[in-house]
């Protein structure tokens, strides 16, 4: 190839590469601002509420499921296990 056909590939190529930077550059800051606001978002959240763990034996997921599923009484797990607790202690733990 003639010198002259190598130097217009890379300043072509030098060219989309710089917006391909550009562009991910862009996106990577749209990104961090999400980013940032979500972590935000879910410190304050978490301000607001206690966190427990339950363990159960294997299984015990998909049966707690099952229950939810046939039965309006409760929306998920978490709300029937604070409903339960709070008719164990008497008193509402809001």
């Amino acid at each position: 190839m003639s010198s002259r056909g190598l130097s217009t590939m890379p300043k072509k190529a030098d060219s989309t590469k710089k917006q391909l930077v550009i562009k991910a550059q862009e996106e990577q800051v749209i990104e961090t601002k999400t980013y940032t606001s979500q972590r935000k978002a879910i410190k304050k959240y978490e301000g607001t509420v206690e966190q427990l763990t339950v363990r159960l034996p294997k299984g015990s997921r998909a049966a707690l499921k099952e229950y939810l599923d046939n039965n309006s009484k409760y929306d998920s797990v978490n709300s029937m296990i604070k409903a339960l607790l709070e008719k164990e202690i008497g008193k509402s733990l809001d």
